[in-house]
């Protein structure tokens, strides 16, 4: 009897020169640290170990279609509102990263993870695309001359010192960066609720 057998070790089943104390809780197979995984019911061999999808993010295929229908559904709705009261988009915005991502997960059975927040921003971008057809549509031309009212803007400013920041979006007759900044909030507030 050797002494590797007489302190109780093994040789990996994988690695026959490592000295192992620990076996598959599956099979039985002795593993050392390189090739042992960690499960709830204890250290598994590359063979037995099966990685299973957390409940809490595992997502049903047949509710994904819902959840995608729901939060799109709602983001339309918000971007066509930003589309007509352009001036409340700050308000608008923020109660459509609350909705989308609560419609999104409450549609998908209450689910969360990476899946999930790609459906609810793809959602708000969806509203976003809306509100910039709907916008153009209402507003022909809009953004046909945007930097050319930037200009004439700059211009007026550096003139006379004119601070232009208090028109609103429809007075200066397009959706500027504050628009697309209060998208991106909708978008990180719905990308935090689903974490």
């Amino acid at each position: 009897m050797s002494k590797q057998e007489e302190d109780g070790g093994l040789q990996c089943a994988n690695h026959p020169n490592t000295t192992t104390y620990v076996r598959c809780s599956r099979c039985g197979k002795p593993i050392c640290t390189r090739c042992m995984f960690a499960t709830p019911v204890g250290y598994r061999c590359a063979d037995c170990y099966n990685p299973q999808i957390a409940p809490l993010y595992k997502i049903d295929p047949s509710r994904l279609t819902i959840a995608v229908a729901g939060g799109l559904g709602v983001a339309l709705l918000g971007g066509v509102l930003i589309a007509l009261l352009p001036d409340y988009v700050f308000f608008i915005a923020l109660m459509m990263g609350f909705l989308v991502s609560d419609v999104v997960g409450r549609l998908s059975n209450e689910k969360h993870g990476p899946t999930i927040q790609m459906i609810a921003i793809g959602c708000l971008v969806g509203g976003l695309v809306a509100t910039l057809l709907l916008y153009t549509l209402l507003h022909p031309g809009a953004f046909d001359n945007s930097f050319a009212v930037g200009q004439q803007q700059l211009q007026l400013y550096q003139q006379y010192r004119i601070d232009l920041t208090h028109l609103s979006p429809s007075a200066r007759g397009q959706i500027d960066l504050f628009h697309m900044l209060m998208y991106a909030v909708a978008i990180f507030m719905a990308w935090i609720r689903l974490r």
